[in-house]
């Protein structure tokens, strides 16, 4: 008779033991979901926080990319004049200059010859299409970010 009690006793104990840690298990997986729902909210609340700087981090950092290529190309152009404006400042530029436009020096004969296919001349003031040479993964961010390099690179200063 004493082992029956004491068996009764220990499966009792068992059964409450289980049902206990049921119970347990039951409390604990409900505190872990209202954590991860807590830290899902967190993290989208800090990554709503971070689009806006990172959005404006990026539009500045490819605006200034984009600025100093047209200065580059500015500068190359400058270039370009000024060793054109110092070439009509000697006596061959002068006379290159002269003609170019039907004058001829003292003695000589002037000749006119028509039919010759003329060099187009390119308009200063045509806004300088904008040489893109960005990356796919550029494109991609740039598109993300909803940045146009052309929009900086014909904007007047």
């Amino acid at each position: 008779m004493r082992r029956s009690y004491k068996n009764r006793n220990r499966a009792k104990s068992q059964h409450s033991l289980s049902a206990q840690v049921g119970q347990l298990v039951g409390i604990i997986s409900t505190i872990l979901s209202r954590k991860i729902w807590v830290v899902c909210l967190v993290i989208a609340a800090i990554a709503l926080g971070i689009v806006g700087p990172v959005h404006d981090f990026y539009v500045a950092r490819r605006t200034g990319d984009v600025l100093e290529q047209k200065k580059a190309y500015i500068e190359e152009k400058n270039s370009e004049l000024e060793a054109e404006r110092d070439s009509l400042f000697t006596e061959e530029g002068v006379e290159t200059q002269a003609r170019k436009r039907g004058y001829v020096s003292p003695g000589e004969v002037g000749v006119n010859v028509e039919g010759l296919e003329q060099k187009e001349v390119e308009d200063p003031s045509k806004p300088v299409e904008y040489p893109d040479s960005r990356s796919w993964f550029d494109k991609m961010l740039d598109t993300l970010f909803g940045f146009s390099p052309q929009d900086i690179w014909n904007k007047r200063v």
